[in-house]
């Protein structure tokens, strides 16, 4: 029998190779170890959460919890994996019951403001955030999701203090100061401030980009790729025979509408969840490469390879949202995998959303994205990200044609019943009164644009760009470049 370490051992290396069957196998071994068996169970909560295994991965870092009290840090750890497996609401109750033990400490404060916001609670987002910032006023994390949760006016207490502590940004570390300016330019946009709302996401910008730089090129050269690759609707491939229509899958450049998308569907009774799920890639995992050499190898491989793709994918959504409904997934980077996505679920339907590309670009570029995108901190990367997305909806759109409905965020503003209706016949779902209410639905909205998904439709963000027209050359000339 193996021992622990030697199960462990073979989780890391199952992982490393890409073998999720495998490390699953692995850590569902574990555990099944005795309860008082020590093991550091947050670290194997996070490769079972790596693999999209929600239910594993909580029960593996409650185990952390169940050896003791546990430390803040742990329930913490605990909560944000429920919150990032969908629980978002129960993960809430569950941090502001944590209060009578631990008091109000910043980092509890702060997880309770960012749940609370994620449901729509943003009076009690503002005031536990508040709270967080007396103890911790330089907490650019804080300070993001508070300002985001809320028009700013020239007279707002919080706008005044922010902008007050702005001779203090330098002295913290690269990506806290940063943040910060992100959030202070957040506000002087808000109150008409343009010119010096962009230098301070300008100057931020420029921070982010020496800590994570942008691989120059690497959006054009995948898309190059893939393009070649995949150059014909029929692939020559195996057929799957997974034939759900479970999965709605909605796609398009962050920023362009996809998450207003996502809650208008999630507002309808036959659909019970959503979110950037990014299952599609972890099932995808086992071809290696978005490339028809790595698919005809995984093929010759297992013969039946597809359909198990297929299964394994249906198998994390039941996972994490039961077995009822369709399901909208909006997972990121679904572009350069349309080709393979659709040759594994040739029955689901797709939803592209596109946007005018400078509104688009200068959202982007003012959005703090906490991890990936990074791409997002140039004017001219996201040029680059841009025309790398243009090349493959059109490659798309030509070989897929009907399969693939283009949604244009402006007609959808200017017409939503109508577009509505397009999407709803799309998915094959009959009509429901009241989806243009979807702002009035109460669900957890993880991404940037929770806060306009709980707003009416409006016309306010059309032609935002103008505001930064002299700014937004840069990008402009970078767009227009040979294509």
């Amino acid at each position: 029998m193996a021992t622990p370490g030697e199960l462990r051992n073979q989780a890391i290396a199952a992982l490393k190779a890409r073998d999720r069957p495998a490390c699953l196998a692995a850590l569902t071994r574990l555990n099944a170890l005795e309860s008082d068996t020590a093991l550091p169970w947050q670290a194997l909560a996070r490769m079972a959460d790596a693999l999209n295994a929600c239910d594993l991965a909580q029960t593996l870092s409650a185990r952390a919890l169940a050896q003791g009290p546990g430390q803040l840090a742990d329930h913490l750890t605990h909560l944000a994996l429920m919150a990032k497996c969908g629980q978002v609401e129960p993960a809430l109750d569950r941090a502001r019951a944590l209060r009578p033990a631990h008091g109000d400490p910043p980092s509890l404060n702060h997880l309770i403001g960012v749940l609370a916001a994620q449901m729509g609670e943003n009076d009690a987002a503002i005031e536990a955030l508040r709270a967080a910032l007396e103890q911790a006023p330089l907490s650019g994390a804080s300070w993001i999701i508070l300002v985001s949760a809320k028009p700013v006016t020239a007279d707002d207490a919080d706008y005044r203090r922010l902008a007050s502590l702005r001779p203090d940004f330098a002295g913290q570390p690269p990506e806290v100061h940063a943040s910060l300016l992100f959030a202070l330019a957040k506000c002087r946009h808000d109150i008409g401030a343009h010119d010096d709302a962009f230098r301070d996401y300008q100057a931020g910008a420029a921070i982010m980009q020496t800590l994570r730089p942008c691989q120059s090129g690497a959006a054009s050269a995948l898309a190059r790729q893939v393009i070649h690759e995949f150059d014909r609707a029929e692939t020559g491939l195996r057929p799957s025979q997974c034939r759900s229509d479970r999965p709605i899958l909605v796609t398009g450049l962050p920023r362009s509408g996809t998450t207003l998308v996502e809650q208008i569907l999630t507002s309808h009774p036959a659909i019970s969840g959503g979110g950037e799920l990014n299952l599609l890639s972890a099932a995808l995992a086992p071809v290696g490469q978005l490339s028809m050499a790595a698919a005809r190898r995984f093929e010759a491989a297992d013969r039946g390879g597809w359909t198990g793709i297929g299964n394994t994918y249906l198998d994390m959504l039941t996972a994490r949202f039961g077995p009822e409904g369709r399901i909208v997934d909006k997972s990121l980077n679904t572009a350069p995998m349309t080709g393979l996505i659709r040759h594994v679920l040739p029955d689901a339907p797709i939803i592209w959303i596109r946007r005018t590309p400078e509104d688009a670009a200068l959202s982007c570029f003012r959005t703090w994205f906490s991890q990936g995108m990074e791409w997002s901190w140039s004017l001219t990367d996201i040029a680059a990200k841009f025309r790398a997305e243009d090349r493959l909806y059109h490659h798309w759109a030509g070989l897929y044609g009907e399969a693939i409905l283009t949604v244009e965020y402006e007609a959808l503003i200017a017409e939503p019943a109508a577009q509505i209706a397009r999407m709803l016949a799309h998915c094959k779902l009959d009509a429901h009164p009241g989806l243009e209410a979807f702002h009035q639905t109460r669900r957890a909205v993880t991404t940037a644009s929770r806060a306009q998904v709980r707003q009416a439709l409006h016309a306010g963000s059309i032609g935002s760009a103008r505001h930064y027209r002299q700014q937004m050359e840069v990008f402009r000339t970078a767009y227009r470049g040979d294509r």
